[in-house]
């Protein structure tokens, strides 16, 4: 039969024999060969498999990139004074929040600081 092949005492073998390990893939074999060729860039030809370099190497610099910007942003912050591992990066709060509602782009309404603030006359 084709795609069987002979063993040594010339009984044949095919992948679904008697005593043939389960493969333990959930949707079978063929399913997780093409998952394996999709995530690895096969699918889509040789440029699937430079994207799938190129995405690794970015990986891998944002990886090491990242904490080192960090630690230099740390050791500034710790020579000024501020010691603290994790610091707020802005104005954070309800009255920060209250102010972004009330002040929006082309309103007529005064920003929450400047109570004094009056629209131009046109």
């Amino acid at each position: 039969m084709p795609g069987q092949t002979p063993t040594a005492t010339d009984a044949e073998m095919g992948l679904a024999g008697k005593g043939y390990p389960d493969m333990g893939f959930p949707f079978g074999w063929e399913w997780n060969q093409r998952l394996k060729r999709m995530h690895r860039g096969d699918i889509i030809g040789m440029s699937g498999r430079w994207l799938a370099a190129i995405s690794a190497f970015a990986g891998v610099y944002l990886a090491i990139s990242g904490p080192v910007l960090y630690f230099q942003a740390w050791r500034r912050r710790y020579r000024s004074g501020r010691r603290a591992l994790l610091w707020k990066m802005g104005p954070v709060g309800p009255e920060f929040a209250q102010g972004l509602t009330e002040c929006r782009i082309g309103s007529s309404r005064p920003p929450p600081q400047t109570p004094e603030w009056r629209p131009p006359s046109s």
